[in-house]
C-alpha cells in the first residue's frame, strides 16, 4: 500500500510543476475515424465508447505486446492463461479463446475459424501498427460475429505515417533517400533486448515512386524464455518459471491511389510443460504453433459526387499445430520413480476463410449519409485430429478412442459454410442532434438469421459538452468446435449441430465534459444482458456435449476517463466499475474484478525524450464456489483450513516505466520496465475442476535501439 501512496504522490507532483507535450502523443478528439460506422466521424462524436492508443503513445509507453497496450483501455482486463496465451475480457465479458471481441486489421476480420480465436500476444508486431482503435460494446450491427463486447482495429502504417512518424518530421530530410528517379525511400532497424532472454530482430523499408505508388515490407523475428506463468499452489505440480515463446512475421503492402494490397506471413510458437507431475529436471516441454497467410485487396472510387464505394478482398489460411507428451511412471528400483514417454500427440488444425464486402455512402442530402453493403465469407474446415502415436508400436489409434467410432480422441470432418450479409445505417444530422440508425441481418447455412439493430443519438451542447446515448445488440456466432466436434473418447465434449448464436443487448449513456481544449472527462454507465450462453451440458466425463444455457448474465458498470494535457504532460486516468451476474445463482462471475484502473504519466521535457509511467490496478476477483482448499486429500494452502472455500483472489497493482530517447534524427533509444516493484499477482484458472493458481509476469526490462538509415 506505501508503494502506491508513493506512486500517487509523484503522479501528482508531475501535474503540479511540468509546464509543452510533444504534439506527436495526442490524438485530437477533433481528427476523423471510421470504425465506429465505416464512416469518416469527429472522434469526439462518434455514437460508440472509443479509445484511440497511437503508434506515438505505444513508443512513448515502452511495450512490447498487444496485450500490454490493450490493459490500458478502461474496462479491459487481461489475465495470464496457463498456455501463454492471455485472455480478454472487455466489460467482464469473456471466454476460453477470446471469441467474443473481434479483431480487424485495416477494417478486414482476422480469427482462427476452429475455435474463433483472436490473438493478443505476441502473435501481432507493434512496430507496423499506425494505431488502435477500440469498441466497447456490441458492433455486430456493422461487424457481425464475434463482436460481440467490443471490436479491436489494428491500422497498419502507410508511408506517410512511416515518414513522418518514424523521422522527426522536421529533420527528415536528413533520414531519408533520394534517388534520381525521384524515388523516396525510409529504413529502419529494430533490434531488442531484455530479461528472460528476450530478442527481437525488424526490419521495416518503405519507398513511394513518383507515380505516387507506394511499397512497404517489413519482417520480424522474436525469441523469448519468458517469466511465467508459474503455479502458485503448493501441491505436487511444479511451477514452472519460463513462458518461451517465438514469432516470425513477414509483412508486404503495395498502395497505389485508391488502390491497396497487402500480404502477411505469421509464425507463432509458445512452449509450455504439460507434464506438471514430473519432476523439473525431467523438462519436457511441449508447444502450440500457427502459421498464417493472407492477402488483403482495398479499392475505393466515386461513382457519382454523392455516392461512393469500398470493395474488400482476403483470403486468410490458417495452419495451427501442437505437440504433446504422454509419459508412464514406474520404478526402475523399490523407492526410485522414473518416467518414459510413451505416446507423442500433434493436434491438427488447418482451415481458411474468404471474405469480400462492398460498401457504399450515399450523401441524400446535405447532413444525411446512408450507408449499406453486402458480405460474403466462405470458411472451411481443412483437417482437424488429435494424432496419437505410440512409440512402441506406431499405432495410431487414440489410447482412451472407441475404435468401432473412429481412431482419435476428437475430430471435426471437413466442411463448407457460406455467410451472406446485408447491412444498412443512416446518419441524420438535426441541429444539435446526430442520429444513427442501423441494422445488419446475417444468412448463415447452420443456425439460420441473425438480426443485430443499433440506435444512438448524440448532442452536442456547444463544444464543451457532448452526450450521447446508445443502444446495440450482438451475437457470436457457434464455433466449429462447439457446432461439429465428433469424439471417441467421453473426456472430450461433442458438438451440436442445434446450438443458437450467444445474444447481448447493451443500453449506454455517454457523458463528455471539454472544461478546455487540453482537458477531457468523460463517464459511460451501461447495462448488458447476455442470452443463449454456450456451455458444457450432457453427464460430465460420460457424454458432454454443447448446448444453450437458459441462464442469463446481467452486467451493470461505469467507466470514468479523465485525460489532460498540459504543457509537456500528458495525463490520463481511467476507472471502471462492472458487475456480472447470473441471473440463476445471483453470484458474481468467478475470476473477474468488479474494479480496475489506470493512471498514465506521458512527460516530454524536450522533443527528443518521453519519460512516462504507467500504473494498472485490478481489484480482487472471485473464485468458484466449488473452489475449496482441498487438491487430491491434501490442502492447497496451509495457511487456510483444508476443505473450506477459498478467500478471494487478492487486488494488484502495478507499475511500468518507460523512458524514450531520440539521440539525433537516426537514433532512437527506448529503455522500459515491466512490473517495476516485482508484484507476486495472480488469476485463478478460469476452468473448473482445476484448482491451481496462475501468477502473472514478474520484473521484465527491455532496451530496444531503432536506428533509421
Amino acid at each position: 500500500m506505501k508503494k502506491i501512496l508513493v506512486v500517487f504522490m509523484l503522479s501528482f507532483l508531475f501535474i503540479m510543476y511540468v509546464g509543452a507535450i510533444d504534439e506527436t502523443l495526442l490524438f485530437s478528439e477533433d481528427e476523423l475515424v471510421t470504425v465506429a460506422t465505416k464512416t469518416p466521424k469527429k472522434f469526439k462524436d462518434v455514437p460508440a465508447s472509443m479509445t484511440i492508443i497511437t503508434q506515438a503513445q505505444i513508443q512513448a509507453m515502452g511495450y512490447t505486446t498487444l496485450s500490454q497496450i490493450l490493459q490500458t483501455v478502461p474496462g479491459i482486463y487481461i489475465s495470464t492463461s496457463e498456455r501463454h496465451l492471455r485472455r480478454l475480457a472487455i466489460r467482464n465479458v469473456t471466454s476460453s479463446y477470446n471469441d467474443k471481441a473481434l479483431l480487424l486489421v485495416d477494417g478486414i476480420p482476422y480469427r482462427e475459424v476452429f475455435y474463433g480465436h483472436l490473438f493478443i500476444d505476441e502473435y501481432f508486431p507493434i512496430e507496423i501498427i499506425k494505431q488502435i482503435e477500440i469498441l466497447r460494446g456490441p458492433s455486430s450491427a456493422l461487424y457481425g460475429t464475434n463482436a460481440f463486447a467490443g471490436v479491436i482495429n489494428i491500422v497498419t502504417k502507410n508511408f506517410s505515417d512511416i515518414d513522418k512518424t518514424e523521422n522527426n518530421v522536421k529533420d527528415c530530410e536528413k533520414t531519408k533517400t533520394v534517388t534520381d528517379s525521384g524515388t523516396r525511400i525510409v529504413n529502419n532497424l529494430n533490434i531488442k533486448v531484455g530479461t528472460h532472454d528476450l530478442s527481437e530482430f525488424a526490419v521495416l523499408s518503405a519507398a513511394k515512386f513518383q507515380d505516387g505508388s507506394e511499397v512497404i515490407i517489413y519482417g520480424r523475428k522474436y525469441e523469448t524464455k519468458g517469466s511465467g506463468p508459474q503455479y502458485s499452489r503448493k501441491h505436487q505440480r511444479n511451477a514452472i518459471g519460463a513462458d518461451p515463446a517465438m514469432a516470425k512475421t513477414f509483412m508486404l503492402k503495395w498502395n497505389y491511389h485508391n488502390l491497396k494490397i497487402s500480404t502477411f506471413y505469421f509464425e507463432f510458437q509458445h512452449i509450455f510443460h504439460t507434464n506438471w507431475d514430473l519432476p523439473a529436471e525431467v523438462k519436457i516441454y511441449d508447444f502450440f504453433q500457427y502459421k498464417d497467410v493472407g492477402f488483403d485487396v482495398f479499392y475505393d472510387f466515386n461513382i457519382t459526387e454523392k455516392l461512393s464505394v469500398e470493395l474488400k478482398l482476403s483470403y486468410q489460411n490458417y495452419d495451427d499445430s501442437s505437440f504433446y507428451h504422454l509419459t508412464t511412471k514406474f520404478e526402475e528400483e523399490p523407492g526410485v520413480e522414473d518416467f518414459i514417454v510413451t505416446w507423442d500427440i500433434w493436434p491438427i488444425k488447418k482451415s481458411q476463410a474468404g471474405f469480400a464486402e462492398l460498401h457504399f455512402n450515399y450523401d441524400i442530402f446535405q447532413n444525411n449519409t446512408l450507408s449499406f453493403g453486402i458480405e460474403y465469407t466462405i470458411e472451411e474446415i481443412i483437417d482437424v485430429r488429435d494424432l496419437y502415436i505410440e512409440r512402441a508400436t506406431g499405432s495410431m489409434v487414440a489410447p482412451d478412442a472407441d475404435p468401432a467410432i473412429g481412431p482419435y480422441s476428437y475430430w471435426v470432418d471437413p466442411v463448407t459454410k457460406h455467410n451472406k450479409v446485408f447491412y444498412v445505417q443512416d446518419q441524420q444530422k438535426l441541429g444539435k442532434f446526430d442520429f444513427i440508425v442501423g441494422m445488419r441481418t446475417d444468412i448463415h447455412e447452420v443456425f439460420g438469421t441473425t438480426t443485430s439493430p443499433r440506435a444512438a443519438v448524440v448532442y452536442n451542447h456547444g463544444s464543451r459538452l457532448i452526450l450521447k446515448a446508445f443502444y446495440g445488440s450482438a451475437f457470436r456466432a457457434p464455433s466449429y468446435r462447439e457446432l461439429f466436434t465428433k469424439v471417441s473418447d467421453p473426456s472430450w465434449i461433442k458438438g451440436n449441430e442445434d446450438l443458437d448464436p450467444e445474444s447481448i443487448e447493451t443500453k449506454e449513456i455517454e457523458i463528455v465534459f471539454m472544461p478546455n481544449e487540453n482537458t477531457s472527462l468523460t463517464l459511460n454507465i451501461f447495462e448488458s444482458k447476455i442470452t443463449n450462453l454456450i456451455g458444457r451440458g450432457g453427464i460430465l466425463g460420460v457424454d458432454e456435449i454443447y448446448e444453450n444455457s437458459e441462464n442469463e448474465i446481467d452486467i451493470k458498470g461505469i467507466e470514468f476517463t479523465h485525460r489532460v494535457k498540459r504543457n509537456k504532460l500528458q495525463f490520463d486516468l481511467n476507472f471502471s466499475y462492472c458487475e456480472a451476474y447470473d441471473s440463476e445463482t445471483n453470484e458474481l462471475l468467478p475470476n473477474l474484478p468488479t474494479t480496475q484502473g489506470n493512471f498514465k504519466l506521458i512527460y516530454s521535457p524536450s522533443k527528443n525524450l518521453n519519460l512516462s509511467i504507467m500504473n494498472v490496478y485490478v481489484g480482487s476477483r472471485v473464485r468458484w464456489p466449488d473452489d475449496t482448499n482441498t487438491y487430491y486429500g491434501k490442502p492447497v494452502d496451509p495457511k487456510y483450513p483444508m476443505g473450506e472455500p477459498r478467500p478471494d483472489v487478492e487486488e494488484y497493482f502495478r507499475t511500468d516505466v518507460n523512458v524514450l530517447l531520440d539521440l539525433n534524427n537516426r537514433t532512437r533509444v527506448n529503455l522500459h520496465c515491466f512490473n517495476v516493484f516485482d508484484i507476486k499477482y495472480y488469476d485463478p484458472y478460469y476452468k473448473k475442476p482445476y484448482q491451481f493458481d496462475i501468477q502473472g509476469p514478474g520484473r521484465m526490462v527491455h532496451l530496444s535501439l531503432v536506428y533509421y538509415f
